[in-house]
């Protein structure tokens, strides 16, 4: 696609970079068809500049709307039962006091609305602070949840479930592929998988659905393949 099939407002360049590439044959295959199509990066960051940038400045040149958003996995989004919780017992969780004002901060942050996602904070909170405050599947008691309607995560989930592109990175739909196999899903049903830098799909694919083990585990399977055979050749 050439910059002589745009505005100038969409172009700088002579060649349209490579997300409009594969972006405007997606929006337009979800636009005529109705079926949901996928977009996979390998990183957050490049989720976050496709749908920050990229999809709004297509929707507003393109013939057609399409909704469009990010998925991100569980663990980017803050829990307010969680975050309650932390607040509580804040002087028992942090013994320092940068800790408990940070997640004061969280708190207040949540307060104004948003999406409730880890990259959309102004800053970046301790790792042992927000391990505290996270979404996780474990730890969710969905409808039973008095947080239930405001929850970020489940307000982000009715979002997957109503839009027809979907933002993901590698991890999170080669998690979501391991699911499957499992008979669960995180992910709404799609029709059309794009990836970019597909070049690193192999390598993510093999953390999320590859088995590995170590050298005591596998001390620990010789030993007892060993003990059978001797229980075999005693009988």
């Amino acid at each position: 696609i050439t910059c002589r099939d745009w505005s100038s407002d969409v172009c700088s360049s002579d060649l349209v970079g490579k997300s409009f590439g594969y972006l405007v044959p997606a929006l337009h295959h979800a636009a005529r068809t109705g079926e949901r199509v996928l977009v996979s990066t390998r990183t957050i960051a490049l989720q976050d500049q496709l749908d920050r940038k990229d999809i709004p400045l297509l929707s507003a040149v393109l013939p057609y709307e399409v909704t469009a958003v990010v998925a991100k996995g569980r663990n980017n989004y803050l829990c307010l039962r969680r975050l309650e919780r932390a607040l509580k017992l804040s002087a028992d969780l942090f013994d320092d006091s940068a800790s408990r004002i940070r997640l004061q901060e969280i708190a207040a942050w949540a307060g104004q609305g948003g999406t409730g996602t880890l990259s959309d904070l102004p800053f970046k909170p301790p790792p042992a602070v927000w391990e505290q405050v996270q979404a996780e599947s474990g730890n969710c008691s969905q409808r039973r949840c008095p947080h239930y309607e405001a929850c970020f995560y489940q307000q982000a989930r009715r979002r997957m479930e109503a839009a027809r592109v979907l933002v993901v990175n590698h991890a999170l739909y080669f998690s979501d592929l391991a699911l499957r196999i499992q008979g669960a899903v995180y992910l709404p049903d799609h029709t059309v998988v794009i990836f970019d830098e597909a070049h690193t799909v192999e390598k993510v694919a093999t953390e999320c659905l590859g088995a590995s083990i170590g050298p005591g585990r596998l001390e620990h399977l010789l030993a007892r393949q060993i003990g059978r055979a001797s229980c075999r050749e005693r009988v």
